[in-house]
């Protein structure tokens, strides 16, 4: 399926100008603590477009615990664009590709996906939804090292011809640093 790379960019547009100061203060009211459910709760819009588009979250979120790299791409469109801190991969294969680099790197990784929020517009021909969480990594490392961080995530899902699709998926890390007090 072939994507305007320009529809993403309006849609991401959208986001920045009209969604994200909603989101924001949607996100800063709900407490970010990890439930350990298996399925987050969710803020958003409700109905069935919504309802499908958390599937396809799920999909991900269980493509991604089975580190299959080919389940994992075959949800974004064929000219989709991922960025994840410096990196900008384009295209679903590149898209695979990461991914694929990603599990073989942390084959011991716990992914919980938490404060997450569906928004769906013009649910008719065109839908696009809007998708952010918080995303809670736990690996180790080469040494034997715990390593946990987070990342805060933006999807956007455009349906075309009657299917759901990621078109622009950016992942950054957050720092959530705990210091114990230096003793003088």
């Amino acid at each position: 399926m072939k994507t305007s790379l320009v529809g993403a960019s309006t849609a991401v547009a959208l986001f920045l100008m009209l969604v994200a100061p909603a989101q924001k203060a949607a996100l800063a009211a709900t407490p970010s603590s990890d439930t350990g459910a298996k399925k987050p709760a969710r803020s958003g819009s409700t109905g069935a477009a919504s309802d499908e588009v958390a599937r396809l979250l799920d999909q991900h979120a269980a493509a991604c615990a089975k580190s299959d790299a080919n389940a994992v791409a075959a949800l974004y469109a064929d000219d989709a664009v991922f960025t994840s801190g410096r990196d900008l991969i384009d295209g679903r294969q590149a898209i695979r590709d990461y991914f694929a680099q990603v599990f073989h790197e942390s084959p011991n990784r716990v992914v919980t996906l938490m404060d997450r929020s569906v928004r769906v517009y013009n649910q008719g021909s065109g839908a696009t939804a809007v998708v952010s969480l918080l995303n809670k990594n736990a690996r180790t490392d080469p040494r034997g090292r715990r390593i946990v961080f987070f990342s805060r995530e933006v999807l956007v899902f455009l349906k075309t011809h009657g299917r759901w699709s990621i078109v622009y998926h950016e992942a950054w890390p957050t720092m959530r640093v705990h210091r114990k007090p230096k003793r003088s």
